[in-house]
C-alpha cells in the first residue's frame, strides 16, 4: 500500500517538476531570445512614389515563430510563419478541400428520360400561337356621391343696442390686460438680464478653477520627488530608445531637384542622421536641373526581453515613481 502511494506522489512530483522546467525555458526564451526585425526600401528612379517596394519582417525563436510585410506596386501583402510553414498557404489548402468534398458527384454519361406524351402535348399548345387575344375586363366606374346641398345661413343684423353692450364687454377688457402684458415684458427681460449674469459667473469660476489646477500641477511638479522621477524616466526612456534602433544599417541614396536650394536644404536635414547609421549609408546628392530620387535602405535590429523587464522594474520600484502614483491615486479617490 505504501508503495503505491509512494509511486503516486513520485508521479505528481516528475509532473510538477516538468511543468514548472517548462515555465521556467519559456520565461527565459522570452527573456534572452531577442525578437529580430528588418526592413528594406527600394526606389527606381523611373517608378513614382505610389509604386515604392517595401519589404519588412518580424522573427523570434530563430524564426520559428515570424511575421512578413510586404508593399509591392500598391498593394500590400502580409504572411505568419510557424516553424517555416505559411499559415494563410496551409488555411487556403484546407478550405479547397472542404469545398472538392462538399461539391455534389455528377454521373458522366446519365439517361435522358423520355418525355411524357402529357408534356409533349402541354407543349404543343404552348407554341401555337392564340389569334383571340383575351381582353381585360373595365372597371366599372365608381359614382361620386353626391352631399346633401346645406340651406344658406342667413345672418341676422345685430342691433345697435346689441353692439353697444358687446364693446362695453370687450374693450375694457383689452385696455386692462396692457399692463399685464408690460409687466410680462419687464419679467422676461429681467430674467435674460439674470441668465446673462449667472453665465457670465460660470465661466470666471471654471477659468479660476483652470487657473488653480495650472498652478498645482506647477507646483507639483516643481518638487524634488517629481523632477527626480521625470529624469528617472527620461534616462530609461533614451536607454531603451538606444536598445531598440537598428543595429545594423546599409544602403545608398540618390536624389536631386531643380532647385539646387532645395537640394542643400535635404542634404542638411539628411547630415543630422549621420550618428545613426554612422555612414553606411550613402548619400549622392544630384544638383542639376532634374528631379531625381533613387535607392535603396536596408536595416536590422534586435529587441532584447530582459532589457524591456529590467527598465520596468526599475522605474516601477523606484520611490519616487511610487510617490507619484500614490498621489494621482488620492486624487481620484
Amino acid at each position: 500500500m505504501l508503495h503505491i502511494l509512494w509511486m503516486i506522489i513520485k508521479f505528481i512530483l516528475i509532473l510538477l517538476g516538468a511543468v514548472l522546467g517548462f515555465v521556467l525555458l519559456l520565461l527565459l526564451l522570452v527573456l534572452f531570445c531577442p525578437v529580430r526585425y528588418h526592413a528594406a526600401l527600394i526606389k527606381n528612379a523611373d517608378d513614382s512614389l505610389k509604386q515604392i517596394t517595401a519589404k519588412g519582417g518580424v522573427s523570434w525563436l530563430f524564426q520559428a515563430i515570424s511575421l512578413k510585410i510586404s508593399y509591392e506596386k500598391g498593394q500590400l501583402s502580409n504572411d505568419i510563419c510557424l516553424f517555416g510553414i505559411s499559415l494563410q498557404k496551409l488555411w487556403k489548402k484546407i478550405k479547397n478541400r472542404k469545398k472538392k468534398k462538399g461539391r455534389p458527384k455528377t454521373k458522366a454519361n446519365a439517361a435522358v428520360k423520355p418525355s411524357s406524351p402529357k408534356t409533349a402535348a402541354v407543349s404543343r399548345q404552348e407554341n401555337v400561337p392564340s389569334d383571340t387575344k383575351s381582353e381585360n375586363p373595365v372597371s366599372p366606374l365608381l359614382e361620386a356621391d353626391k352631399g346633401e346641398s346645406r340651406p344658406d345661413v342667413l345672418f341676422e343684423e345685430d342691433s345697435f343696442e346689441e353692439e353697444i353692450e358687446d364693446w362695453i364687454n370687450t374693450e375694457p377688457k383689452k385696455v386692462t390686460k396692457l399692463p399685464e402684458k408690460t409687466r410680462q415684458k419687464s419679467d422676461t427681460d429681467n430674467r435674460t438680464e439674470e441668465k446673462k449674469e449667472s453665465r457670465f459667473k460660470k465661466a470666471f469660476a471654471k477659468f479660476d478653477d483652470i487657473r488653480g489646477k495650472i498652478k498645482e500641477q506647477k507646483d507639483f511638479l516643481s518638487e524634488k520627488r517629481v523632477k527626480e522621477a521625470l529624469s528617472l524616466v527620461w534616462s530609461a526612456a533614451k536607454g531603451l530608445i538606444c536598445h531598440i534602433l537598428p543595429t545594423k544599417a546599409e544602403g545608398r541614396i540618390t536624389f536631386g531637384s531643380e532647385d539646387p536650394a532645395i537640394t542643400g536644404s535635404v542634404l542638411a536635414i539628411l547630415g543630422m542622421s549621420f550618428p545613426l547609421h554612422k555612414n553606411r549609408i550613402s548619400v549622392n546628392p544630384v544638383f542639376e536641373d532634374q528631379n531625381i530620387l533613387e535607392g535603396k535602405i536596408q536595416v536590422k535590429g534586435r529587441i532584447y526581453g530582459c532589457v524591456l523587464a529590467k527598465t520596468a522594474i526599475q522605474i516601477y520600484f523606484n520611490k519616487n515613481v511610487k510617490y507619484i502614483i500614490n498621489r494621482w491615486r488620492h486624487k481620484e479617490d
